[in-house]
């Protein structure tokens, strides 16, 4: 099957909308790839500590890139003395140590936000598609409406 095969089968909302799935799918299979190995990597490190004291944050995260090992060390060696509000420096130190994830995650709604405007826009091209072929033949045959009728569909359920 060549692409102007699926072209015809689908439409332009429906090769917009693959490409988006398959964006989103390598989007969502990359997150949770990095996260399960700052995962496994934070447990390999932290197995080790007995007591969290800030000389054993040091030695153990000093130089670390591990998103979950940074915010344990900022929070140890820094914040956590100078703040009232715990919560909220996490939350802070969350969103700067993951700002990959979050960056995803707002394509991620992005995405999610356009995706059902293509099944929509799909539609209304296959509707256009059929009242096109009714208003040019007095008399249409069904199998030339079938197609625009196909559009609308497919789209709508992808």
């Amino acid at each position: 099957m060549d692409f102007k095969e699926i072209y015809n089968l689908i439409g332009f909302a429906g090769i917009a909308l693959v490409i988006i799935g398959v964006f989103a799918l390598y989007i969502t299979v990359w997150n949770f790839l990095y996260l399960r190995g700052v995962l496994s990597r934070f447990k390999k490190h932290f197995r080790g500590m007995d007591k969290v004291t800030p000389e054993r944050i040091r030695r153990y995260f000093g130089e670390s890139t591990n998103p979950l090992e940074c915010i344990v060390r900022d929070i140890v060696m820094t914040h956590g003395a100078h703040s009232d509000d715990i919560r909220a420096e996490v939350a802070y130190l969350f969103h700067k140590h993951f700002k990959p994830v979050n960056n995803a995650l707002t394509w991620l709604k992005l995405i999610s936000a356009v995706s059902p405007l293509l099944g929509l826009l799909g539609t209304v091209i296959g509707m256009v598609t059929v009242f096109r072929t009714i208003s040019e033949n007095a008399s249409p045959d069904p199998t030339m409406l079938a197609g625009g009728i196909w559009t609308a569909l497919i789209t709508t359920v992808m």
